[in-house]
């Protein structure tokens, strides 16, 4: 890939980004695109965040990733909302059709509603782990599907707040206790770990080894494969889906927003499958 005087900048902007595989995904989709563009992962502090996006803004930046911790922080910079994003109240996805105008977009909601519509099984039960802006996205994709009960726990319970109409979902804050878990993980069907637990090889979730694999689907957000998290819903015999496959999908939908162009889906997966792989 080529960087001229001509190529425009996007980029994504968190705390941490060093592990992220976005810039993969991104410049492989320009590059089969032919599009002169360039995407870089920028770490940038929480009472930063206003300035660079103003910043990038302001020197033509074509659009914008946005990762933890500043996905609700986003929200609150943005001039307009597109989709879900005005119901979550957070974004991932930020780009500027006009002079002073940030559009907020969440594509990580309409990515797992597409994956729970199309792809597995109706649940009844979900046990959702987190409470951020990614953990509000995957909330408000189970009550768009109308899952029955879905179990919510978070470390800090006063987190533990819905922005937005649940509709037939019964949403039980759960505490994030060993009791409670157990009891939420052998009730759930599907447990979706929206937490940064899992980044880190010492991380651990223990009531995860008591995951009945023959009925559970269980996914993370997170795409570190030495993840324990994972290891555990792998070895109790679930249905695992790690985070680069919504990593994938999200930047595929953001692509074509920021863009305007179809993604190209297929060379984004296959970017960052063989970066994986090693």
């Amino acid at each position: 890939m080529d960087i001229t005087p001509r190529s425009r900048l996007f980029g994504l902007l968190g705390d941490p980004v060093g592990h992220s595989l976005s810039p993969t995904l991104w410049n492989a989709a320009f590059e089969a695109s032919g599009i002169d563009a360039v995407y870089l992962a920028f770490t940038v502090a929480a009472d930063r965040l206003e300035s660079a996006v103003h910043g990038l803004r302001d020197i033509g930046a074509g659009g914008l990733n946005v990762t933890r911790p500043h996905k609700e922080a986003a929200f609150r910079l943005c001039t307009g909302h597109h989709g879900s994003a005005a119901a979550i109240g957070a974004v991932n996805t930020l780009w500027f059709p006009g002079k002073d105008e940030i559009v907020g977009a969440n594509t990580d909601a309409d990515s797992f509603y597409d994956l729970l519509r199309n792809e597995l099984p109706a649940f009844e039960r979900a046990l959702l782990l987190g409470a951020g802006g990614a953990a509000r996205a995957v909330l408000w994709a189970f009550c768009q599907r109308a899952i029955p009960v879905v179990y919510w726990a978070n470390r800090t319970r006063s987190r533990l707040k819905t922005c937005f109409p649940t509709g037939t979902t019964d949403v039980v804050p759960t505490p994030w206790e060993e009791r409670s878990l157990s009891d939420a993980v052998h009730r759930a069907d599907i447990i979706v770990n929206a937490t940064p637990l899992g980044w880190h090889h010492d991380d651990h979730l223990d009531v995860l080894n008591e995951i009945d694999g023959a009925r559970t689907v269980y996914i993370d957000l997170n795409y570190e494969p030495s993840s324990r998290l994972l290891k555990a819903a792998r070895d109790a015999g679930a249905r695992v889906i790690d985070g680069s496959e919504l990593l994938i999908r999200q930047g595929a939908a953001a692509y074509t927003l920021v863009t305007g162009q179809p993604a190209p889906e297929a060379v984004m997966r296959r970017a960052v499958m063989n970066l994986i792989r090693g």
